[in-house]
């Protein structure tokens, strides 16, 4: 009988709401942050805008960030106007979204949406949202991304971003058990297996230091990401940089931390 695998914690599972409203982002943002909120979970919570079309509320009694995503509607005349809003968080955090979303009253109203059902690297995946950070949490959970350890920094970063070439996501994560395997087998000391990587890759940083090393939180101390490594573009021009680190203690990859980047910028 084979040992029970020593598998490292799986992220926290997602769920996504949406709703349509006449608020803006930034209405959203300054009707959220004087409201003092009966959950012990809310009471410390920060709001902020990282961009024009979301808000995120984060916080220490939160499981993680809650990221309300603006989809505004385009109108003939070529003014913004109300559309709908995605709010994604983790399923711990369910009662405090509830708290937030009866603040606004009828300003929310919500969409009901049939369950999506997605083509996931051959597996059809039923309530998969399209979506980076919802993809991180399921991939988790297959056989050669078990023996990495996904933050829940990256999920966080992961809800922001609109880069959809999941198939390019899980070519980085092979690579990366490629470079796990000779490390632990061989003792080798190099960034990703570069003779693994597909013919058409994108450029591998290691060694990184400074203000060019993503640095996370992980069970309470800060952790730097001396790595990155970028996925092949998707349809839209985007692609993704995965951070990540090598942790000798665990003998893992701790994927960290994930930003986008559009071949116009």
């Amino acid at each position: 009988m084979k040992p029970k695998k020593n598998l490292p914690p799986r992220p926290l599972p997602l769920f996504r709401r949406a709703f349509t409203t006449t608020l803006s982002p930034a209405e959203v943002a300054d009707c959220l942050t004087p409201k003092v909120f009966p959950s012990d979970s809310l009471r410390a919570a920060l709001i902020y805008l990282p961009t024009d079309r979301s808000v995120i509320v984060t916080g220490p009694g939160l499981y993680g960030d809650i990221h309300f995503q603006f989809r505004p509607k385009l109108e003939s005349s070529g003014q913004l106007t109300a559309g709908e809003v995605i709010v994604d968080a983790r399923l711990a955090d369910k009662t405090a979204v509830a708290e937030l979303i009866g603040s606004f009253g009828p300003a929310f109203r919500e969409k009901l949406a049939p369950i999506p059902s997605r083509s996931l690297l051959g597996h059809r995946v039923r309530g998969h949202q399209p979506n980076v950070g919802h993809f991180l949490v399921w991939a988790a959970c297959m056989p050669d991304m078990e023996d990495h350890l996904i933050l829940e920094s990256a999920i966080d970063a992961g809800l922001a971003c609109e880069f959809n070439g999941f198939e390019h996501i899980h070519a980085v994560t092979q690579v990366l058990d490629y470079s796990r395997m000779a490390r632990r087998s061989e003792g080798l000391d190099f960034a990703a297996g570069e003779e693994f990587l597909p013919p058409h890759r994108e450029r591998i940083r290691d060694k990184l230091t400074g203000r060019e090393a993503v640095r996370v939180l992980h069970r309470g101390r800060k952790l730097a990401l001396t790595s990155t490594m970028d996925t092949r573009e998707d349809e839209n021009g985007r692609s993704l940089r995965v951070h990540y680190a090598w942790s000798p203690p665990l003998r893992r990859f701790l994927i960290g931390w994930v930003s986008e980047r559009s071949s116009e910028g």
